[in-house]
C-alpha cells in the first residue's frame, strides 16, 4: 500500500470542512475516496482541535454514491489495514476477539 502523509482537515463552526494541506474546502464524499485511496488524513474542530476524524469518517463513506460497490471491492481486512497504516489506529484490547 503507497503511504501518503497525513493531512490535516479542519472543520469550522459553520460546519464546512476546510483540507488545509490542499487550502481549500472539501466534500463529504471527498473525504471518503481520499480513505479508500488509502490517503491519511485527520479531522480536527478548528477552535477545540477535538479529533473528529471517525465521526466524518462513518459520515463520509455513506455519503459516497456507490457506497455499495465500495464495500464489496473493499474489504474489512483493507479497512483496517488504512486506520492502522494512515492513522496508527489501535483495537482496544476489550473488543478484540469479541
Amino acid at each position: 500500500m503507497k503511504h501518503h502523509p497525513v493531512q490535516e482537515i479542519r472543520r469550522y463552526d459553520n460546519r464546512k470542512l476546510y483540507c488545509a494541506t490542499e487550502s481549500r474546502y472539501i466534500t463529504l464524499p471527498e473525504i471518503g475516496v481520499k480513505f479508500i485511496d488509502g490517503q491519511g488524513f485527520c479531522i480536527r474542530d478548528a477552535k477545540t482541535r477535538e479529533d473528529l476524524t471517525v465521526k466524518y469518517l462513518v459520515r463520509a463513506l455513506v455519503s459516497i454514491d456507490h457506497f455499495n460497490k465500495v464495500i464489496e471491492v473493499m474489504n474489512e481486512e483493507r479497512c483496517h489495514d488504512n486506520l492502522k497504516e494512515a492513522y496508527d489506529f489501535q483495537v482496544p484490547e476489550e473488543f478484540k476477539n469479541a
